[in-house]
C-alpha cells in the first residue's frame, strides 16, 4: 500500500512525533511505500528521511497519490484531506477535551474508521457523535519493544542507593505542572532522607529550561538536565523509575522502570498490574484522576514506601510484562494494516 501519515508537526520527539515515527517506519519495514506530512519539519523528519520516508511540511504540492490517508490532528488534516479528496481516510483520535486531537465532525464523517487510543476515548466519541458500533476502533498507542527494552543489568538500584528519578518531557505549558511536582518530590525525598535513601531527579527535555532553574534555586535542589535526545531510552536507563505522562510512563514500563503517570490533573501512585486500566483511562479522560496525590510530600512518601517494600525487581518485570501485552508496536500495525486495506476495499 501507498500510505501517507498525517501528524501536527515532525518537529521535536514529543508523544505524537514519536508514535508517528514508530508506524511510518514499521509500515516502511513492512514493505509500504510511506510518505509523511506536518505542518512543520524538525528533528522527527530528520530521522524518518533517514529512514528512507520522505516527509513533506505545510505545503502538500508534490506528494505522491497514496492509496489510504493515516492522520491526527484537525489543522493538517484538513489541509491533507482537501488536497486528496477521494482518498480512503482512517484517523486517530487521542483525547477528550484537545481541540485539534478531537479532529472536528467534519474530518470524522469523511472518515473511514476512527482509531481512538483508549476505551475513554471511544466513548466519548460514540456519544458525542452517535457513531456506529463499528466507526470508532480502539487500537492504543504503542512502543518498539526492540528499541524500548530492559537492560542487560537493570536492576540498577540497591537498597540504601539514591532514587534516580527521571522524567523525559516538554517543558511549559501544561507539561509544566508534571515537572514541578517531581522535582518537589525528589527535594521532599531528600527532606525524609535516613541511612537509606535520598533522592535525585533527572529530566530530559525541551523548551523553557528557565523555569527549571528558578525551581532549582527555590527548593535547593540540582536538577539533572538532559536536552531530549532521540534515543530517550538512554535516558530512560540512568534512573531507577520514571515519572511522567502518556508515552514517557509507555517507555519506561517497557524499559522494566516503576513508574508513576502524572497528568495536568493529578497523580495516582506507581503503574501497579492491579490499576493499569484504571490508570490508562485517566490518561485521556480529561476531567480528573480517580485518587489523586497532588500533594509533593504524599508522592514521595508514597515512592520511599515503594521502594523499601522489598518488590523492586517484581515490579520492573511486572510492567515490562505489562507492555508486552499492551504497547506492542507489532500488534498494532496488525491492526492498522488490517484498517486501511478496509478502507480501501469499500473505497
Amino acid at each position: 500500500m501507498r500510505i501517507l501519515v498525517v501528524n501536527h508537526t515532525l518537529g521535536p520527539p514529543a508523544g505524537s512525533e514519536k508514535n508517528t515515527f514508530i508506524t511510518a517506519t514499521g509500515l516502511h519495514k513492512r514493505g509500504h511505500i510511506v510518505q509523511c506530512f506536518g505542518l512543520w519539519n524538525g528533528q522527527t523528519a530528520y530521522h524518518l528521511e533517514t529512514e528512507g520516508i520522505g516527509c513533506w511540511e505545510k505545503d502538500p504540492t508534490g506528494l505522491d497519490k497514496p492509496d489510504i490517508i493515516f492522520a491526527g490532528h484537525k489543522t493538517p488534516t484538513r489541509v491533507i484531506a482537501k488536497h486528496f479528496p477521494d482518498t480512503p481516510m482512517v484517523v486517530i483520535s487521542r483525547s477528550t477535551y484537545n481541540d485539534e486531537e478531537l479532529l472536528g465532525e467534519d474530518i470524522f464523517k469523511r472518515a473511514h474508521s476512527v482509531v481512538a487510543v483508549d476505551t475513554e476515548v471511544k466513548e466519548h466519541l460514540d456519544t458525542e457523535y452517535g457513531f456506529e458500533d463499528d466507526k470508532v476502533v480502539v487500537i492504543r498507542n504503542s512502543v518498539d519493544l526492540t528499541w524500548y527494552r530492559p537492560e542487560t543489568c537493570h536492576y540498577r538500584w540497591r537498597e540504601g542507593d539514591p532514587i534516580r528519578i527521571v522524567q523525559v518531557s516538554r517543558i511549559g505549558g501544561k507539561r509544566q505542572y508534571g515537572i514541578n511536582t517531581m522535582i518537589k518530590v525528589a527535594a521532599e525525598l531528600n527532606k525524609l532522607h535516613d541511612e537509606r535513601h535520598g533522592a535525585d531527579y533527572m529530566l530530559a527535555g525541551f523548551g523553557h529550561w528557565h523555569r527549571i532553574y528558578a525551581l532549582e534555586e527555590e527548593l535547593g535542589i540540582q536538577v539533572l538536565m538532559q536536552h531530549q535526545v532521540w534515543d530517550s531510552a538512554d535516558t530512560i536507563h540512568q534512573g531507577d523509575m520514571v515519572a511522567g505522562a502518556a508515552r514517557c510512563i509507555m517507555e519506561g514500563m517497557a524499559c522494566g522502570k516503576p513508574c508513576i503517570p502524572i497528568t495536568n490533573f493529578g497523580c495516582d501512585g506507581f503503574v501497579t498490574r492491579d490499576n493499569f486500566e484504571e490508570v490508562h483511562h485517566a490518561e485521556f479522560h480529561g476531567k480528573t484522576q480517580m485518587f489523586p496525590l497532588n500533594d509533593p510530600t504524599k508522592i514521595a512518601i508514597e515512592i520511599k514506601k515503594t521502594f523499601n517494600s522489598g518488590k523492586y525487581k517484581e515490579m520492573c518485570k511486572t510492567n515490562r510484562a505489562l507492555a508486552e501485552t499492551h504497547f506492542d508496536n507489532e500488534i498494532r500495525l496488525n491492526a492498522l494494516e488490517h484498517l486501511f486495506e478496509e478502507a480501501i476495499k469499500h473505497g
